[in-house]
């Protein structure tokens, strides 16, 4: 075996990409996104939860207009998951948030990663991911993951906002 402990017959590509991705603690990361979707998904509402859901998840399936301002892009998002053949339309809505909500969490963990590194921080990546985990499971962030609500979009939105001025950030200096 070569000092690395690969096997020969890995290509000096193929253990580079194995070494990146065991280095970059990408694997603690997946493993602790996928934890919360999945304790997310185990406490998911069944059904219609109070508040404006029932009339949001009533117009993402018949593509209406709920109360204004309508939020048209998450009613059409969400029409999307309620044509998936998982339990009744409800389950379908509230699932939609907690997608939306989960792809918001792994943008703003990308965020807060790159914010680490540049502020010089050189924690463990089990540390980050208790972090991270810790604030995607804050009450209020699991509330608007688990019922069919806008919340989940507008963290969205503001995480995709975050990521870009982080981009743009890093773009311009350097």
């Amino acid at each position: 075996r070569p000092p690395g402990g690969l096997p020969q017959e890995f290509s000096e590509t193929k253990a580079s990409i194995v070494t990146r991705l065991f280095t970059n603690r990408r694997p603690v990361f997946i493993v602790a996104g996928l934890l919360i979707w999945g304790w997310w998904v185990a406490g998911l509402e069944p059904t219609i939860p109070t508040g404006d859901s029932g009339e949001l998840t009533a117009a993402a399936y018949h593509l209406g207009v709920a109360h204004p301002p309508g939020y048209p892009l998450y009613t059409a998002v969400t029409h999307l998951q309620t044509l998936l053949p998982l339990g009744n339309i409800a389950f379908r809505a509230n699932l939609a948030s907690t997608w939306i909500m989960w792809l918001a969490i792994v943008m703003l963990a990308a965020v807060f990663r790159r914010w680490a590194v540049d502020l010089g921080w050189r924690g463990s990546a089990g540390g980050a991911a208790g972090v991270w985990g810790a604030f995607a499971l804050t009450d209020r962030l699991q509330a608007h993951a688990l019922e069919a609500e806008v919340y989940a979009f507008q963290i969205f939105w503001l995480a995709v906002v975050l990521w870009g001025i982080q981009r743009n950030r890093r773009g311009a200096s350097g």
